[in-house]
């Protein structure tokens, strides 16, 4: 993991930012792995139609036979549940990626009021201040966030999402009065 943070400042305005990263790692999805069982992504689509596999029979003659792929028996064939649904629930590897990402964890940016526009007695300083958390995420990780987990808080098992929500983006607003 990698953490960047810097304060930028001019004149009355100040402006803060937090980048973070995690770099070589790789997560299993089991929410894609869910939707190729029941048919939601598009190279699911063909789950009504025949296939012919590459390969070759016990013979050793090349593979002709077309396969069902949805559901039920079809032509006195039984295909059970079908082949996405057995091929992808169970897991495999098509489910493992690259997780790696980069995010804008923090920016906020600040006004400091002029102190000739503050009750001299009462208020000594404030601030306008706006921030924005999880402002955007750079990743190949075709999840729904990479730092999310399908386990508690306390569970060092890092390495599989799905049934998560991603984490949330805020903006916030702010004033700081100093007295």
């Amino acid at each position: 993991m990698i953490g960047l943070g810097n304060t930028f400042r001019y004149k009355q305005f100040s402006l803060n930012v937090l980048f973070d990263a995690r770099l070589g790692f790789e997560k299993y999805n089991w929410l894609e792995d869910f939707y190729a069982a029941f048919g939601l992504p598009d190279y699911t689509a063909d789950r009504r139609s025949y296939k012919v596999f590459d390969g070759v029979l016990a013979n050793g003659t090349p593979n002709t036979k077309p396969v069902w792929l949805g559901q039920n028996t079809v032509d006195g064939v039984d295909y059970g549940e079908g082949y996405y649904r057995v091929y992808y629930r169970n897991v495999s590897e098509p489910f493992v990626s690259d997780a790696s990402w980069v995010r804008l964890r923090s920016a906020s940016l600040s006004y400091a009021l002029p102190a000739k526009w503050l009750p001299a007695k009462t208020i000594k300083s404030a601030s306008l201040s706006v921030t924005g958390n999880n402002l955007w995420l750079w990743t190949k990780y075709y999840g729904v966030d990479p730092e999310s987990s399908s386990f508690d808080s306390g569970s060092n098992n890092d390495g599989s999402a799905g049934f998560t929500y991603p984490s949330a983006r805020t903006i916030l607003f702010s004033i700081n009065v100093g007295f």
